[in-house]
Formats: structure tokens, C-alpha cells, sequence
């Protein structure tokens, strides 16, 4: 299963799949 990109928005944890 291919792992969801994480990216630091504004100080928060933005999941992209």
C-alpha cells in the first residue's frame, strides 16, 4: 500500500493521499 504524503501546513499535519 503506497504511504499518504505528509506535508506542515500552518503548523498542522496535512495528509494528502
Amino acid at each position: 500500500n503506497p504511504k499518504p504524503s505528509v506535508s506542515w501546513v500552518k503548523g498542522e499535519t496535512v495528509v494528502k493521499v
